[in-house]
């Protein structure tokens, strides 16, 4: 699959904070952006932000501090109903079960993914399956404990320097614990 030359970003995380269910700051100023036409994986183990993330960016969980813009408008503290207004949707995390096309073949799915990113459409794919984010995403991001622990493009990063990631461990540490 070619890589989409990507657009302008259309949707912005700036140093997002966000409350987890046990109290305790579950994002820790997470910031990242996706382009149009971009499909950006974000990989992260469960019980590292991913959820609250998604929760936070359609509105369903508070954001603390930080800011979301989408579509250049900063929709941070707006209901769902208003940030679909403003053109975001949500394929849930259990896509297969709730977001996909039951009727559709797993290729007819992916082909109505990669005619969205055709048209321009921002989309940010989380997951803790690496073998899922890698062959869909043009960028990777990784997260780690609320934090974004770094993004590469597709191919950057073997599947085990992006796993390191996923683990806390960042190239910085990894080039010294080689030498």
């Amino acid at each position: 699959m070619a890589l989409v030359v990507a657009g302008e970003a259309l949707l912005q995380i700036e140093d997002l904070y966000v409350e987890g269910d046990r109290g305790g700051d579950a994002l820790r100023g997470a910031s990242l952006e996706v382009r149009a036409g971009e499909i950006l994986g974000l990989a992260g183990v469960s019980g590292n932000g991913r959820r609250e993330l998604a929760e936070a960016l359609v509105g369903l969980r508070p954001v603390r501090s930080g800011r979301v813009i989408l579509n250049g408008k900063d929709v941070t503290h707006s209901p769902p109903a208003e940030r679909i207004r403003a053109g975001q949707s949500y394929i849930p995390e259990e896509r297969m079960c709730e977001g996909a096309i039951k009727e559709f073949s797993v290729a007819d799915n992916l082909i109505c993914l990669l005619e969205q990113r055709a048209a321009g459409t921002v989309t940010l794919l989380i997951s803790e399956d690496l073998d899922e984010i890698n062959p869909l995403s043009d960028r990777i991001a990784v997260m780690f404990e609320g934090k974004i622990m770094g993004i590469v493009e597709r191919g950057e990063a073997t599947l085990q320097e992006l796993g390191l990631m996923m683990a806390g461990v960042t190239k910085k540490e990894e080039v010294a614990a080689a030498g």
